[in-house]
């Protein structure tokens, strides 16, 4: 019988991580200039909640230095992560609301989109939002 459970419960674990796997990344579904606004202003917000000691006209630089492997000790990439999700989850920008750990850091996706990433840092000054207490 726990044979037959543990079997069980191994194929649904299977199946719920191979339905995680397929969901498109809202990264290469958005325009790049969508993609590249919402990491951006993902990237500035949290900087901002999590107190990160990053001049005011430099943030939402902390996401671009993580994605290429910089080691600043201001920013503490894994939390940055993390909170860009929380971030997605508030739904102020459609479609990346159910982003995950995988596709926010995937350099695949990311590659495509740094230039323009880099264009929007330079030109736009981000958009801070409350951040929603759920």
């Amino acid at each position: 019988m726990m044979n037959r459970f543990n079997a069980l419960a191994a194929c649904a674990l299977f199946l719920l991580s191979g339905c995680q796997q397929n969901q498109p990344n809202p990264l290469q579904t958005h325009t790049k200039i969508e993609s590249a606004t919402f990491l951006m202003n993902a990237s500035a917000n949290v900087e901002k909640r999590l107190h990160f000691s990053i001049k005011a006209d430099e943030r939402g630089y902390g996401y671009l230095e993580c994605m290429e492997g910089k080691k600043n000790p201001e920013i503490n990439c894994d939390s940055l992560y993390q909170a860009m999700l929380t971030f997605a989850k508030e739904k102020h920008y459609p479609g990346f609301e159910n982003m995950t750990l995988a596709q926010l850091t995937d350099l695949q996706s990311f590659e495509p989109l740094s230039d323009d990433y880099v264009e929007i840092m330079m030109t736009t000054w981000p958009t801070y939002y409350q951040e929603n207490q759920s």
